[in-house]
């Protein structure tokens, strides 16, 4: 079952259609997020086959319904989440490595129990709602019984080094750009306005463009 929506779902129902798997692949709209664990728990296991990801809450949900997590191996918090054969499995590529995971499923006599508990109970036992309450309870009662015995100041640094943005996360990136390129942007605007005030004539020309 594939839930949701986007730009590749009229490509995802021809694939469907050609390959005549209709009735054992269901393409569902997407569903509201108080219902989502309803639809998880008519299922089994639980694939990600993303290139990258943080922590993801799907994810976690899932385990906590029991489901089997396959998902490919990656530095992300997915390694951080699931122990191959543990409480999922990871897999190198979207093919080979994942058919065998999956036919593993099938026919490993007791796997998937195995695997669907030892999903539950990561989530009950490591990301509940009552422990992670608990935590930042107590980070927050850390946090002012220090200051109490020794009030400070927090001090921001001067510069935050970061690493290079990546174009694949630019939408995601709100740093400011660095200084050097905020320089040359000013510059060019401040060249642009001198241009226009001493030469009225490129200055009547961007004025008229911006009427047509």
């Amino acid at each position: 079952t594939i839930c949701g929506s986007g730009s590749e779902r009229d490509a995802i129902r021809q694939i469907i259609a050609r390959r005549g798997c209709a009735r054992g692949v269901h393409l569902l709209d997407p569903i509201d997020p108080v219902q989502i664990q309803e639809e998880m728990l008519r299922h089994n296991v639980f694939v990600l086959m993303s290139d990258y990801e943080g922590l993801p809450i799907a994810l976690t949900e899932a385990m906590a319904c029991g489901l089997v997590p396959v998902c490919l191996a990656e530095k992300s918090g997915i390694n951080e989440l699931i122990r191959h054969g543990e409480n999922g499995l990871l897999v190198s590529d979207r093919s080979n490595s994942f058919f065998a995971a999956i036919e593993r499923l099938v026919t490993e006599q007791g796997l998937w129990q195995a695997l669907s508990a030892g999903a539950r109970q990561t989530v009950v036992s490591g990301y509940s709602t009552e422990l992670m309450l608990r935590r930042w309870a107590g980070l927050i009662r850390g946090l002012d019984e220090e200051r109490s015995a020794q009030p400070r100041r927090l001090r921001r640094p001067l510069f935050l080094p970061l690493p290079p943005s990546k174009n694949a996360f630019g939408s995601e990136d709100l740093r400011s750009p660095p200084l050097r390129t905020r320089v040359r942007q000013t510059a060019s605007r401040v060249f642009l306005r001198l241009r226009l005030f001493v030469r009225p004539r490129a200055r009547l020309r961007a004025m008229t463009g911006k009427f047509t």
